[in-house]
């Protein structure tokens, strides 16, 4: 009950700490601008096809966790789910920060995301969270979920 309580106090503080909207660096600022500059680099593996690289920006023990799929935990399978994309045809990722709070050496991303493949043609565009970990090599994706906002599927 007390790890609970604790959790729940440590959860509300870092939802508090955060910035919103398009400018995410007034509040947290050294820590909003490392996590753009990481995401720089996310949407740079993927126009460059490097899973490798991606797969660099997490911890070694992250999960992430992609639609419909099982959690893929560690940088491995993390690479893995990577390449997968990309092979898939994702050719461009552009992130939209709207939220980031931190609380020591974790913080937290609230954010949206759009897939395009050759020729610009839109394939996904959806909504992410990250929780950042500050590591010995900067911060890190941690635990990463994304869903995507567009319909699959019968509609009612």
């Amino acid at each position: 009950m007390k790890k609970m309580l604790m959790l729940l106090v440590a959860v509300t503080v870092v939802g508090c700490s955060g910035t919103q909207g398009e400018d995410a660096t007034d509040i947290d600022g050294d820590v909003a601008a490392a996590i753009a500059d990481i995401n720089r680099q996310f949407m740079d593996c993927v126009s460059q096809g490097d899973a490798d690289l991606c797969a660099s920006l997490f911890t070694d023990d992250a999960l992430y966790g992609a639609p419909n799929l099982p959690f893929a935990q560690g940088r491995a399978a993390i690479r893995d789910a990577w390449e997968k994309e990309i092979e898939a045809g994702m050719k461009s990722l552009r992130l939209m920060t709207d939220e980031v709070g931190s609380f020591g050496d974790t913080a937290h991303e609230v954010g949206r995301y759009v897939v395009e493949g050759s020729d610009d043609v839109h394939l996904d565009h959806g909504k992410y969270i990250v929780l950042w970990k500050r590591t010995s090599e900067g911060w890190r994706a941690h635990r990463e979920v994304f869903n995507s906002d567009m319909a699959s599927g019968p509609q009612d």
